[in-house]
């Protein structure tokens, strides 16, 4: 476990540093150490993800091995104490189009953290674009306007959440 917390110290200073490549080596001698340890399959995971930013192609390759170590990692300990991972996942997963993955993993990262606004804010998106894509078929509208009324309650009427209970839900709750 040592050897674990020295790579992840190594891997935030890569990050900073903008040696991503360094730390995906960090992370994939952690995961040969210990191919059980979930917290190594995330770091690289998301990784995997920031780098993914950085290149300038539509379609990612990098994106899928973030997804797979996200996988991987919840494979291993289904019920993480934090919700980031289902949040990572879910975020590139609706980036790809898998609307409904999306919006599984934003409801498993709300059970676990049902007080933090963005993830009830990006769960309603990513049911608008579902709606939008089933060319405005779906019952998502309802939905997702109530996921915005409540990550509007949970931030405490902040303005980035309550904008769009105020424009894309105008008339739904009256």
């Amino acid at each position: 476990r040592r050897r674990h917390t020295r790579l992840r110290r190594d891997w935030s200073s890569d990050v900073c540093s903008s040696d991503l490549d360094l730390a995906i080596i960090d992370f994939t001698s952690a995961i040969r150490i210990e191919p059980d340890f979930a917290p190594a399959y995330v770091g690289r995971g998301r990784t995997y993800e920031l780098l993914s930013y950085q290149s300038e192609y539509k379609d990612i390759p990098d994106f899928e091995d973030a997804i797979a170590d996200y996988t991987k990692a919840i494979r291993i300990d289904p019920e993480p104490r934090s919700a980031h991972v289902y949040k990572w996942r879910a975020y590139i997963l609706g980036r790809q189009g898998n609307h409904e993955a999306a919006i599984e993993d934003y409801t498993k990262a709300i059970m676990i953290d049902p007080d933090d606004p963005f993830l009830w804010s990006n769960r309603g998106s990513r049911k608008q674009w579902a709606d939008r894509e089933n060319n405005y078929s779906s019952n998502y509208k309802l939905s997702a306007c109530s996921d915005f009324k409540k990550a509007c309650e949970v931030s405490g009427g902040k303005d980035i959440f309550c904008k769009a209970v105020e424009e894309d839900c105008d008339g739904i709750f009256k």
